[in-house]
């Protein structure tokens, strides 16, 4: 059975993002917080399939 977790994720910002100013570390929270987002969405959808 697979366990059930529910994440929230928040960004709040303020005028326009821009990617140049935020550091390496950040840029990789970012994306990888990105990728894991779209693969967990796209299991979910072929699971209901």
């Amino acid at each position: 059975m697979k366990k059930e977790t529910e994440k929230e994720r928040e960004i709040y910002a303020i005028g326009s993002p821009s990617f140049e100013n935020l550091s390496p570390n950040e840029k990789k929270a970012f994306f990888s917080t990105l990728l894991m987002c779209i693969i967990e969405y796209f299991k979910e959808s072929i699971e209901e399939n």
